[in-house]
Formats: structure tokens, C-alpha cells, sequence
């Protein structure tokens, strides 16, 4: 009589198999999650540049906020990020941000400033922006 107390060649094959496949699985999860997390850092990133802008121009004399002293040259987002005008660290990496500021006349003593924040996420150009606007004190 003859005892077979192990596992036969096709059993820890087949074994093996259903682990690789859950591996992968779990592979694929993680991955898609720390995806969306580095996404949600940028853009959570880019509200609080968009924040500080905002809040900066609200310090600006009112004869000084126009396009051309607020936008240093640039033309649009896509020009100020092709020049990376900001730049922040982000868990281990750099990322580039551009902005770009629209000034536009309401009246003699009202002005509307639209801050575009931009930057690249996986070679797409994304955006955000925010108005507000400024009166002139007495």
C-alpha cells in the first residue's frame, strides 16, 4: 500500500496559475489608484496656486493690475507653462506650472481678473481658472 502525501506537479502548477492571475489583478488596482492620486495631487496643486494668484493681484495697486504687468511677457497659459514659471515639488517630482491673467475693464473703477492655472498631466494640457474683481479704493 502506498501513501501520497504531497502535491502532484499539476496541482502546484495550477496553484500557481490562480495566484498569478490574482497578482495581476491587484497589480492593475494599485496602480490605477496611485494614478488617480499623483492626478488629484496636481490639480489640487494647481487650486492652490490659483488661490495664491488671486489673492496676490487683490494686493496689487489698482493702476498696476493690467495684462501686460501681470503676465511677464508671456501670451497665454501655454506660453507661461513652455517656460515653467512655477515650479513645485509634488511627493518626489517636479512639476511645471503655468498662469496666465486677464484683465478686463468693467469700468473707470471696476476691473475683472480671470486667473488661468495650466499644466501637463500625461502629455494633456489641463486648466483651471477663477475670476474676480478688483474696485478701485477712494
Amino acid at each position: 500500500m502506498r501513501l501520497n502525501y504531497g502535491y502532484t506537479l499539476i496541482e502546484v502548477l495550477i496553484a500557481l496559475a490562480i495566484f498569478g492571475i490574482v497578482f495581476l489583478g491587484l497589480f492593475a488596482t494599485v496602480s490605477v489608484v496611485l494614478s488617480n492620486n499623483i492626478k488629484n495631487l496636481e490639480r489640487n496643486e494647481a487650486i492652490s496656486i490659483l488661490e495664491e494668484s488671486l489673492e496676490s493681484v487683490r494686493n496689487i495697486d489698482f493702476s498696476k493690475v493690467t495684462d501686460s504687468y501681470l503676465n511677464n511677457g508671456t501670451s497665454n497659459c501655454t506660453d507661461s507653462l513652455s517656460k515653467c514659471q512655477i515650479l513645485r515639488q509634488i511627493r518626489n517630482f517636479q512639476k511645471c506650472y503655468g498662469r496666465f491673467y486677464s484683465v478686463s475693464n468693467i469700468s473707470s473703477d471696476l476691473k475683472k481678473v480671470k486667473v488661468t492655472v495650466c499644466w501637463k498631466e500625461r502629455g494633456k494640457l489641463q486648466e483651471i481658472s477663477d475670476e474676480t474683481i478688483l474696485g478701485k479704493e477712494e
